[in-house]
């Protein structure tokens, strides 16, 4: 029987067979069965999110004697936005204002060897100038954990209906298209951790993620699926100083096309705690990637207003090819700021038909002003490049500079005034996209409910 706890299991042992029982020669129908098992996954992911939910539930109102701590957290966010080029285009375009109420909650139950938590968060946002824009975004998220003398069970997953447009944060899809679409996405990630002795652990995780686009195809957004297998070796020499090897493998593959990429990773870093106020984290190391293309696919590439048209027909391709990939993170406080700094090279499932190689550096300030009043500056930087696809001219240069001011009004109200610029190079276009944004935000935190 498939359960939550075995589908890991039952994937690869049929895949075993697979190799098993077909020739080398075989290729076309070992595609189609390792497809059969990942279309599956959609259905999985569900069933272990709602089993997730109802054992929160359960552990929520548990009787006393199961002596479970548990809490709640709702807050609200309501505010208001100025922006002149939301789209990211070079073209004519409107100046939007916007507004936005988004509730949220948070709950968890905790004991000494178990820990569960779960939110939700809803996202109203209309625009004046631009109804397309309008959305209704929906997250939930479950986490939990189970410890054992020397060992730790993990499980987490997410479930989210977005706005591809959204422009809270950067990711690999920002300023890949102009138009609204929204996106559905659902992960479950299962993790065990083996304290092999005292200073010494092993750590295994494994990660699938399927995502879908409402008629993403016509703009060249293409549903797909990703699996991740890691395992971490940390190593702690004192109490300042950890070192940690990390090995990886990744499948990536887009239903609609075929397209498909294997990704094998190895890296090593180290962990420093420079001081109570300082610390550090460095890994690098290889990757390799093998990718498939098939043959007679329709190819498109991107004009200037941010359409697609077909440029010709693929031909059969099997590249690989070879990166670095680094993850670098600071903090340290100084003068009474706080000092964040993050810089990554990593290799992340693309909407556009393909894995994009991502190259991320960022910046982050916090100051205080007053006991009420805190200062922010965000910084980042962000360089996308697509590796073999079906579609060209998507890779893009980003980078974006935001300050912002914090009053803490009361112990539950805070008001955040932002200011965000916001410079987007594609290599499709002449020039480059600028935006201008300003925001007004309210958050009411209620006290936590236990």
């Amino acid at each position: 029987p498939i359960t939550r706890c075995n589908t890991p299991v039952i994937i690869a042992v049929q895949y075993k067979k697979m190799h098993q029982i077909l020739s080398p020669c075989q290729h076309a129908a070992r595609r189609r069965l390792l497809a059969s098992l990942v279309y599956a996954q959609p259905m999985l992911i569900r069933v272990c999110l709602n089993s997730g939910f109802l054992v929160l539930m359960w552990l929520l109102f548990a009787t006393p004697g199961n002596a479970a701590e548990w809490s709640a957290e709702p807050s609200i966010r309501a505010g208001g936005e100025y922006n002149d080029n939301l789209r990211l285009t070079i073209q004519p375009h409107d100046t939007v204002k916007g507004r936005e109420i988004s509730p949220k909650l948070g709950l968890s139950a905790r004991s000494e060897i178990w820990q569960i938590g779960a939110g939700a968060e809803l996202i109203h946002k209309r625009y004046s100038g631009d109804s397309e824009l309008d959305r209704d975004d929906k997250l939930f998220n479950l986490s939990s954990s189970y410890k054992t003398e020397r060992s730790q069970w993990g499980l987490s997953g997410a479930k989210s209906k977005t706005s591809v447009l959204a422009d809270r944060q950067i990711d690999v899809n920002t300023g890949l298209i102009q138009v609204q679409r929204d996106q559905d996405a659902r992960s479950i990630s299962p993790s065990w951790s083996w304290n092999m002795t005292e200073l010494t652990q092993l750590k295994l995780s494994y990660a699938v993620s399927d995502v879908s686009y409402a008629n993403g195809e016509s703009i060249g957004l293409y549903d797909y699926r990703s699996q991740t297998i890691t395992s971490r070796i940390t190593r702690e020499f004192s109490q300042q100083n950890s070192g940690l090897i990390d090995v990886g493998y990744s499948f990536f593959r887009v239903p609609k096309t075929g397209v498909e990429s294997r990704n094998t990773s190895v890296q090593a870093g180290f962990i420093r705690i420079f001081s109570e106020d300082s610390s550090g984290s460095l890994t690098a190391g290889l990757r390799q990637t093998a990718t498939f293309v098939p043959g007679g696919l329709p190819t498109y590439a991107y004009d200037k207003n941010g359409a697609i048209f077909q440029t010709g027909v693929s031909t059969t391709q099997h590249a690989d090819s070879t990166s670095s990939v680094y993850n670098a993170s600071l903090e340290r406080l100084m003068n009474n700021v706080r000092i964040s700094i993050t810089l990554r090279r990593a290799l992340d499932p693309g909407s556009n038909g393909n894995q994009a190689k991502t190259d991320y550096f960022g910046l982050n300030l916090e100051r205080p002003l007053s006991a009420r009043f805190t200062a922010y500056l965000f910084t980042e930087a962000y360089k996308v490049s697509t590796i073999t696809s079906t579609i060209s001219g998507t890779d893009r240069k980003l980078y974006r500079v935001e300050p912002r001011v914090r009053w803490k009004w009361t112990p539950e109200l805070s008001v955040d005034t932002t200011y965000r610029f916001t410079h987007l190079k594609r290599a499709s276009e002449d020039s480059a996209a600028k935006a201008n944004a300003v925001y007004l935000t309210l958050v009411y935190q209620w006290q936590k409910i236990s």
